[in-house]
């Protein structure tokens, strides 16, 4: 079909096949570790780390094809060229494509409104388009590699670390929101929510705990973190109606447990 239209098949195959079906399945492998572990998936951010993971090993494989492919026709020079240009120069292009996908899930499943379940269809479309643009740019040669690097690559890049670390600071946000509900039952104080409620306090509270107790006292502090974290995620996805049959006793653990890791900090 695409000769038939005056494309070259190899530009057709690039750009309009390899980054519908590349995308799908990468986007098919968040959706199963979303379905084998819902508890591990609270948001935005963790579809950006699993699809990245996923990305990444995709792009692990794809090199190695490369590679030998570039050793084969290119010799030593065609290897360097590709490791370079690959391993060194673009070596997130894929997981900067998929994390969109994985964005869209994240807002399926930490969303309210009846439109989250179009986000990830919306992710997908926009991680095959990224993909293309990508693709379409290498493969006019090295000045349109030059272009997709400079006008598709470097601003995905800038702004997936913008939106990651807007991402960031509002899942911090809602985690101090969630947190709230415990502060009223006696479980958390003021000044314990504000710390928890924004990742660069919590770090400084270990580093704190470090510099008074050593590293028992900061491995506690962590422990006190990560449990009042994850109660809040817990408590994110109870209001939602995500939190399963066994939620009641989860919550009782993670509580008795942040009871336990602060006894351990006022102990030192």
């Amino acid at each position: 079909m695409a000769a038939g239209l005056g494309v070259d098949p190899q530009f057709f195959a690039a750009v309009m096949v390899a980054p519908v079906v590349e995308e799908i399945a990468k986007g098919v492998g968040i959706l199963v570790i979303w379905a084998m572990r819902r508890r591990e998936f609270d948001g935005v951010l963790d579809g950006i780390v699993y699809a990245g993971i996923i990305a990444a090993g995709f792009a692990f494989g794809e090199n190695i094809l490369y590679l030998g492919q570039a050793m084969l026709e290119g010799g030593a020079v065609g290897l360097a060229v590709t490791f370079v240009l690959r391993g060194i120069v673009s070596p997130f292009a894929h997981p900067l494509f998929t994390l969109w996908t994985g964005v869209g899930i994240g807002m399926l499943v930490t969303g309210r409104s009846p439109l989250r379940f179009f986000a990830p269809l919306l992710g997908l479309v926009l991680a095959m388009v990224l993909h293309a643009m990508w693709n379409g740019g290498t493969a006019l040669g090295f000045e349109g590699w030059v272009g997709a690097y400079l006008f598709v690559h470097v601003p995905v890049f800038l702004a997936t670390i913008a939106f990651a670390v807007w991402s960031r600071r509002r899942e911090d946000r809602t985690a101090g929101a969630n947190l709230r509900h415990y502060e009223r039952l006696g479980v958390f104080h003021p000044a314990e929510i504000s710390m928890l409620s924004d990742s660069r306090l919590r770090r400084a509270a270990r580093d704190r705990a470090a510099q008074v107790g050593g590293r028992q006292a900061k491995a506690a502090m962590r422990d006190f973190q990560d449990d009042a974290i994850e109660l809040a995620y817990l408590r994110g996805r109870s209001l939602r109606g995500h939190a399963g049959p066994d939620v009641v006793a989860e919550e009782h653990r993670l509580v008795d447990s942040v009871v336990r890791a602060r006894a351990a900090l006022t102990a030192r």
